[in-house]
């Protein structure tokens, strides 16, 4: 079977040491103001087919006095076969609100993929709020043909959520004799009234394959004790097949950004594994991208970040590129930092 990676419409071949462009399309969608398409994940749901999700524009909206006012966007899902020609393409959302898709997930049964994001949702007495709420977004898709099998929000009625990455528990036969159902574990964010919360953290809601909710929780965890201005997570991968580890952006007050770590337990979503986070040289980290190491390393992990080095002599606040590798623990056990030469913009 050929392995491919895909990311906004553009795939490579993974095969040995070769990587070869298979296409690089771009795509028109009709009816978008501004022909503003925005692409947050795709995924290969079968050797043939590709899942690509985002948002686009939904329509300009006129005033009284005909002059345009801000548009909101619809959830966009894109099929496209591994050459890049588009199948179908729909779009999902509330005429008037905001809908955006950030990560998607291939269901159980393998013909459905369930798509998150962040969703606007409506008062009781306007369309449109004056003072806008946002949830969780969730809805399932069939692969076939792109029809709406079901949609559901998640979320506080004061607080503001985010949807932006979902995974499955792997090994479902593992959990067949506890009698735990098909879970799913979405990861985002969520920060509460300024009275009460107002920092962002990350958040987490487990689902079922019918999109029921089974539990929610918010993360406060603070290495220092020190007030946190937000979590952010960018990027997930498995431990095994009851947890996840997810990788991101932390920021205390008075403390320089840094990368931060952290495991959830799919059936309790309890914090496994540990919370550790990552710095270097005492520069600001931003971004978190990690995934398992295969091989003869295979259990360990790598994560990657950029940073500022206030240590360096020559542009301390130049952004890096910076690559470590962590035990089985999450510990660092190298740190390797690549910056770009302004000459030759090779690294």
């Amino acid at each position: 079977m050929k392995s491919f990676l895909c990311l906004a419409g553009v795939c490579a071949l993974l095969s040995g040491s070769i990587n070869a462009q298979i296409f690089n399309k771009n795509y028109v969608i009709k009816r978008s103001y501004g022909d503003q398409a925005t692409v947050k994940a795709t995924l290969q749901v079968n050797e043939k087919e590709i899942i690509t999700v985002g948002w686009v524009p939904e329509r300009e909206f006129l005033s009284d006095d005909v002059k345009p006012i801000p548009y909101t966007n619809d959830a966009i899902v894109t099929k496209t076969d591994v050459n890049g020609n588009v199948i179908w393409s729909h779009r999902y959302g509330y005429p008037g609100l905001e809908d955006r898709a950030h990560g998607l997930e291939l269901s159980y049964d393998g013909r459905h993929v369930i798509i998150v994001g962040q969703a606007q949702c409506a008062s009781i007495n306007s369309e449109r709020p004056t003072t806008p709420n946002y949830d969780v977004l969730a809805f399932k898709v069939e692969i076939a043909s792109g029809n709406l099998i079901w949609t559901n929000t998640y979320g506080q009625t004061d607080g503001t959520e985010n949807g932006l990455m979902i995974e499955k528990v792997w090994d479902y036969s593992s959990l067949q004799t506890a009698k735990v159902p098909m879970l799913y574990t979405i990861v985002g964010t969520a920060s509460a009234p300024e009275s009460k919360d107002p920092f962002q953290r990350v958040y987490a809601v487990s689902i079922v394959d019918n999109g029921f909710k089974v539990w929610s929780k918010r993360y406060q965890v603070s290495e220092y004790g020190a007030p946190i201005l937000y979590n952010t997570p960018y990027t997930h991968t498995r431990s095994d097949e009851r947890n996840m580890i997810i990788a991101g952006t932390r920021w205390e007050i008075n403390r320089p950004s840094h990368i931060f770590t952290m495991g959830i337990d799919h059936s309790t979503g309890n914090v496994s594994d540990g919370f550790y986070h990552y710095n270097v040289s005492n520069g600001y980290s931003h971004g978190g991208g990690i995934d398992k190491i295969y091989g003869a390393d295979y259990g360990k992990y790598a994560i990657t970040f950029t940073t500022t080095n206030p240590r360096a002599k020559e542009s301390p606040w130049m952004d890096r590129i910076a690559v470590m590798k962590l035990n089985k623990d999450r510990k660092p056990i190298w740190t390797n930092l690549y910056t770009r030469s302004f000459r030759s913009c090779q690294y």
